[in-house]
């Protein structure tokens, strides 16, 4: 039995077909063949050949998504709450950024 294998650019195998899955798995289980002689009558390569042996479910499952602070959103670990402190203990000209000014004031 002979196959037809397409490759994409530079030789990289693409995923086999449910039909050459099924074809492996029935030389396997039902023909009782080795992975070895799989791979040299449908061409595969042995470690493809034992991954669709192995493999039972075929479904695909999304991935959960990652959960992110988006960039209106403080962070607790990037923000600080700075005490309430009275002006005449601190001067203003003391901080590097104007925007924290209304708060020691």
């Amino acid at each position: 039995i002979t196959l037809l294998v397409s490759k994409a650019k530079g030789g990289i195998e693409r995923m086999l077909t449910m039909e050459q899955i099924y074809l492996i798995k029935y030389l396997r289980n039902h023909k009782g063949k080795s992975l070895r002689k799989i791979a040299k009558e449908t061409g595969h390569d042995f470690e493809t050949v034992k991954k669709y042996v192995e493999k039972n479910d075929f479904n695909l499952y999304p991935r959960p998504k990652q959960k992110r602070n988006g960039k209106q959103t403080p962070s607790l670990q990037t923000h600080c709450i700075l005490p309430k402190v009275q002006s005449s203990s601190m001067p203003v000209t003391f901080l590097k950024r104007p925007a924290l000014a209304a708060v020691w004031s």
